[in-house]
């Protein structure tokens, strides 16, 4: 199996557990900064994720410990902090990333624009690094 069937295998099998968990998800990362023209890989897929705790908790039931590895204790705590946890992929070896999205203005949230805007300065700092 080449990388390109292992990430794709890899993440229809991870958006189809968010999608059967109700979690609102966004790709961040290497992954998104390809499709946007910016070819890179590092063999890891980044999510920021939305979830309500009940929601949390159906994700983590859709990756079975004979195939993935995933700290409950640390996916709630990145639910409390509002910060992220992986998951590991036994068959692929790839790495998943979720990042808890913050609340902003005062607590409430701000809805998948504040998201975008988030993701959008993300890519400038870390183009602005390199330029």
């Amino acid at each position: 199996m080449d990388s390109a069937e292992t990430d794709n295998g890899l993440i229809r099998r991870i958006l189809a557990v968010l999608q059967q968990a109700e979690v609102p998800y966004m790709l961040t990362g290497s992954l998104a900064s390809s499709m946007h023209g910016e070819p890179r890989s590092t063999h890891d897929i980044d999510l920021v994720i939305d979830p309500t705790r009940d929601s949390l908790a159906k994700l983590l039931e859709g990756f079975p410990a004979e195939a993935y590895y995933v700290s409950r204790d640390a996916a709630f705590e990145a639910f409390e902090v509002r910060s992220f946890f992986n998951v590991i992929d036994f068959e692929s070896g790839w790495k998943v990333d979720f990042f808890i999205r913050k609340d902003r203005r005062g607590g409430k949230k701000s809805g998948i624009i504040s998201a975008m805007r988030w993701q959008l300065m993300y890519y400038k700092r870390i183009f602005n690094k390199h330029l």
